[in-house]
């Protein structure tokens, strides 16, 4: 799940967003995910936080299993291709 949540968020939003990591807990059959992405360091704190949100969006449509979706943001940070 991991790979194809980090292949998604990367298509979807190209030079924007890099996951960093994620982390999920099972909860009940239910999953809880927490996701650190890294964004540009000229972002506007405000479009960071849209993103984050449509991530958490696109998440939540692609999997029924995942209830919720934690986006961890890490600005300011150069945005290097992490591979997973």
């Amino acid at each position: 799940m991991e790979y194809i949540i980090s292949n998604m968020l990367s298509s979807e939003f190209p030079g924007n967003l890099v996951v960093e990591r994620i982390t999920s807990h099972s909860l009940q059959g239910k999953i809880l995910l927490q996701v650190e992405v890294s964004m540009p360091p000229d972002i506007l704190i405000r479009d960071a936080m849209k993103i984050a949100e449509e991530a958490e969006k696109h998440i939540l449509e692609a999997f029924s299993n995942v209830i919720q979706v934690c986006i961890q943001l890490r600005l300011g940070h150069a945005i290097s291709q992490v591979n997973h």
